[in-house]
């Protein structure tokens, strides 16, 4: 077990234009794509895994695999995020990732499970949001569907899984 507290003046969201990206080189990262535009969250991820003291005799070098306890390569991984309901024409967007998982806390640690599962492992993502939930609008507002198109121009096996059994349509507002 382990726990990590990251604390920062200003933790902003980074737009997704980038992929999500991080904004620094980091010996492990396994991709050749850096964001053009600082990314805190990618770094707050990677600071709580390592606070964590997971793998740390690797930590600061290329074979650095904080989930090596935990996945093994070409593991079969799901990535449960929160997606409660899709954004609202009203709502804020504060108060939309109050109850969704942004996509760059989600891409952060789907770097981390593929440094982990490697190539031949999958991963996948997802959540039951509610019943009446757009599963297409929710992966476009919390950036999921771009974390999607960036593994997949890489050739790596990402998805995204809507776990409901039961979806209705509605008045969503």
């Amino acid at each position: 077990m382990f726990a990590s507290i990251i604390q920062g003046k200003t933790f902003e969201y980074p737009a997704g234009d980038d992929f999500f990206s991080p904004s620094e080189s980091y010996p492990e990262y396994p991709f050749n794509h850096m964001a053009g535009r600082p990314n805190l969250v990618y770094k707050g991820v990677r600071e709580c895994l390592a606070q964590s003291g997971l793998d740390a005799e690797h930590y600061g070098t290329s074979v650095w695999n904080p989930l090596r306890d935990y996945i093994k390569p070409g593991n079969k991984v799901f990535l449960l995020c929160n997606f409660v309901f899709h954004r609202r024409k009203q709502e804020t967007e504060k108060d939309f990732f109050s109850k969704c998982t942004h996509g760059s806390v989600l891409r952060a640690l789907a770097d981390y499970v593929f440094i982990a599962a490697g190539r031949e492992g999958s991963i996948a993502f997802g959540n039951a949001p509610l019943q009446s939930c757009v599963w297409e609008n929710v992966l476009a507002d919390t950036g999921a569907d771009r974390i999607l198109a960036f593994y997949q121009e890489r050739g790596v096996v990402l998805a995204s899984r809507d776990l409901r059994l039961f979806v209705t349509s509605g008045n969503a507002l």
